[in-house]
C-alpha cells in the first residue's frame, strides 16, 4: 500500500497535498484529511472521464486500452480508499469489461455491503448471473435492486463526487434532477421485466405477484401492464377469481392485448363460468389481428450508475 501511494504523489502538487494534511492532522480531523488528500492527489491521474461517457451511449465504442486505463485508476484508489462504494462498483465495471468476471462480482458485492442503497450494484450483479446462465441468483439480484428506494439511490448518484463527472453536463440542478429521474425510471422498468419473467419462468408466483404489484404501487409499471402480470401470478398460484380481478383491472386500463383475453378466459373456465368462451374467442381475434403484448427491448448492459 505505501509503494502504491508513493508512487501517486511523488508530483510536487501531491507533496503540498500532504504537507496540507499534516496541518490538518494538527488542528482537525485526520481522516477527512487523509481523504481529501488521497482523492486530490489521484484525481490528477484519472484518465479522460470522456471515454466512459461515450462508452455508456454505445457500447460499441468499447476501447481495452482505455478501459485498462481505468481499471487500473480505480484498482489503485480502492486499495487507498477502500470504503467507497461507488469505487468498487466502478472497478467491477471494469473487470467486466476485461473479462475477469469473478472479480467483477467481488466489487460489485463489496460495494453493496459499503452502501447498500444503491440500484445498479445489484442490478448490475443481476445482468452477470444471465450471462452465467444462473436465472435463478439473477432473480435474487434483480429483486434486491427494486427493493431500494428510488429516492435512495438517485439521492445518492447526484451527491457522488465519483460520479459528477459522468452525469449529464447541466449546471442547473433541476434539470439535472429530471435527466436522472427519467434515467431512474427506465433503469427501474427494466428490472420489473426482467425481475416478472424470470419469477414466471421458475414459476415462483408469489414474487411474480408481490413485484406486479409493486411496480404498478410505484407507477414504474403501467397499470394495464403490472396488473396483467399480477393475474398471470394469481393464476400461477391457483387463485383463480383473482386472476381473472386482476386481468379485467388490466383491460379497463387499456391493455387491449391477447394475452389479457385469453388468460381470463382460462381463468374464468377454472370457475366454470360461461363468460370464458367469448373471452377465448376474443383473444383470438386479437391474434389474428397482431395485437399481442411484447415488453420494449433493452439492451442487458452493466450500468455505470
Amino acid at each position: 500500500m505505501l509503494r502504491n501511494l508513493f508512487k501517486v504523489i511523488m508530483s510536487r502538487t501531491a507533496v503540498l497535498y500532504v504537507l496540507a494534511a499534516g496541518f490538518l492532522l494538527i488542528v482537525g480531523d485526520f481522516p477527512v484529511a487523509w481523504n481529501h488528500v488521497v482523492t486530490s492527489a489521484l484525481s490528477r491521474y484519472m484518465p479522460a472521464h470522456e471515454y466512459l461517457k461515450d462508452f455508456d451511449k454505445d457500447r460499441t465504442k468499447f476501447d481495452f486500452k482505455k478501459n485498462k486505463e481505468f481499471e487500473l485508476y480505480y484498482r489503485k484508489l480502492t486499495e487507498l480508499m477502500p470504503e467507497l462504494p461507488e469505487a468498487n462498483a466502478m472497478l467491477g465495471f471494469c473487470y467486466f469489461y476485461d473479462g475477469k468476471i469473478d472479480r467483477a462480482i467481488a466489487a460489485y458485492q463489496k460495494a453493496a455491503r459499503l452502501e447498500p442503497k444503491v440500484f445498479n450494484f445489484y442490478y448490475n450483479q443481476g445482468v452477470i448471473a444471465l450471462e452465467r446462465r444462473d436465472q435463478a441468483r439473477a432473480l435474487e439480484y434483480f429483486k434486491q435492486s427494486l427493493d431500494v428506494p428510488i429516492a435512495d439511490n438517485l439521492q445518492f448518484i447526484v451527491t457522488s463526487r465519483m460520479y459528477k463527472p459522468l452525469l449529464p453536463e447541466t449546471r442547473i440542478a433541476d434539470v439535472l434532477a429530471k435527466e436522472m429521474g427519467e434515467h431512474v425510471y427506465a433503469v427501474y422498468r427494466w428490472a420489473y421485466f426482467e425481475t416478472l419473467a424470470l419469477a414466471e419462468q421458475q414459476k415462483d408466483y408469489s414474487v411474480m405477484l408481490r413485484y406486479a404489484r409493486q411496480g404498478v404501487a410505484q407507477g414504474l409499471l403501467e397499470a394495464g401492464v403490472g396488473n396483467y402480470y399480477a393475474g398471470r401470478a394469481a393464476y400461477g398460484l391457483k387463485e383463480y377469481e383473482a386472476a381473472a380481478g386482476y386481468l379485467q383491472e388490466a383491460i379497463r386500463s387499456g391493455f387491449h392485448y391477447a394475452q389479457a383475453f385469453e388468460m381470463i378466459g382460462i381463468s374464468l373456465r377454472a370457475l366454470n363460468r360461461r363468460e370464458s368462451t367469448a373471452a377465448i374467442a376474443a383473444a383470438a381475434s386479437l391474434t389474428h389481428e397482431g395485437k399481442i403484448f411484447k415488453p420494449a427491448p433493452h439492451n442487458r448492459d452493466l450500468l455505470i450508475y
